[in-house]
């Protein structure tokens, strides 16, 4: 009869737990490219682009007008620019009823959400700046202009990232440029609102604005690291 040595009880343990953990273990979380994070986005990119080319057409007809109407214009169509898309996109996939098969594939749909806020908040704000260096390039206050539409765009969006993440409705972020361009309007309309923002624009140093923006976009761009790390991890 032919004796079988099987290995001691300790090194069958250590082997079976190498194989589960092993069979278990999930490899690092890979972000998807720009084809995934806006897929389907085509048709709310394009009426974006119209909304955004009629926003700006508006604006520029107040380029001759006071500087505190221009301004105010100005910094309340920098982040609408990135609402129009980021409404859309979000309205359109609900519409479709996508969003529930969406959530349970490989990049979970709030990491895909995440992902394209903050590529459509930048993109929005590179093209805030192009469009004002070529036509409001001569307009009193225009880069502490620019820096200050930039910081309100890019935490306007974070606040409507974690808006979303909490209802899960595009409804629910409208309530935010809503908000932002009656507080932009009824400053134009006060003689108090005009002060506070000749005093923002014109007296606050160019260098704070500047890093106000670059705190924002860092500030977006950590909390999308930690919404990939938190499905990485799941």
């Amino acid at each position: 009869m032919i004796e079988i040595k099987y290995p001691p009880r300790d090194e069958i343990e250590k082997c079976k737990k190498t194989v589960v953990e092993a069979a278990v273990m999930r490899k690092k979380i890979r972000r998807p490219g720009l084809k995934t994070v806006f897929h389907g986005c085509g048709s709310a990119g394009f009426i974006s682009i119209l909304i955004y080319a009629l926003l700006w057409w508006l604006c520029m007809g107040l380029k001759n007008a006071d500087p505190l109407s221009s301004g105010l214009a100005i910094l309340g169509i920098y982040p609408l620019s990135y609402f129009s898309f980021s409404f859309l996109s979000i309205f359109s996939e609900e519409q479709s009823e996508t969003v529930e098969l969406k959530s349970a594939l490989r990049f979970p749909y709030f990491y895909i959400v995440a992902l394209r806020t903050l590529y459509a908040s930048v993109a929005a704000v590179f093209m805030n700046l192009a469009l004002m260096a070529a036509v409001f390039r001569h307009l009193n206050g225009v880069w502490s202009l620019c820096a200050a539409g930039t910081a309100f765009t890019v935490i306007l969006a974070l606040l409507s990232m974690k808006i979303y993440q909490k209802f899960g409705s595009s409804t629910a972020i409208c309530a935010l440029p809503a908000l932002w361009a009656a507080v932009c309007a009824l400053s134009a309309g006060s003689e108090k609102g005009a002060m506070i923002f000749n005093r923002f624009i014109n007296i606050v140093p160019l260098a704070v604005h500047i890093l106000v923006a670059a705190a924002s976009i860092a500030g977006i761009i950590l909390y999308v690291g930690k919404v990939e790390t938190r499905y990485a991890d799941c």
